[in-house]
């Protein structure tokens, strides 16, 4: 149903006909009650935990499959500077994601 901008008026008028206190005492207010069964809040605890690092695990991942392709290829010397460099940065997320 579409009310438009008499939204006002027809909830006034709801409230009259059902006899309805006004002010939205109805309302139930849950406040932080925790939702769901304990297996669902475990998940959306360690999913909340981990949302952060996604970014950085992405893109470190990403790094290591390019730079182990390149070497594989023998695009790059597992000795030169950049190759270094990068799989440091790489490396780096996951070594220090335990702590």
């Amino acid at each position: 149903m579409v009310i438009g901008n008499h939204v006002p008026d027809v909830y006034a008028e709801i409230l009259q006909v059902g006899g309805l206190p006004a002010g939205g005492s109805l309302d139930l207010d849950e406040g932080d009650a925790p939702k769901g069964n304990l297996f669902d809040r475990f998940v959306s605890l360690v999913s909340s935990i981990f949302q952060p690092f996604l970014g950085p695990l992405a893109a470190a991942g990403i790094i290591k499959g390019i730079f182990a392709i390149m070497a594989a290829c023998g695009l790059s010397a597992t000795t030169s500077p950049m190759y270094v460099i990068l799989n440091a940065a790489g490396d780096s997320v996951f070594q220090f994601l335990p702590i």
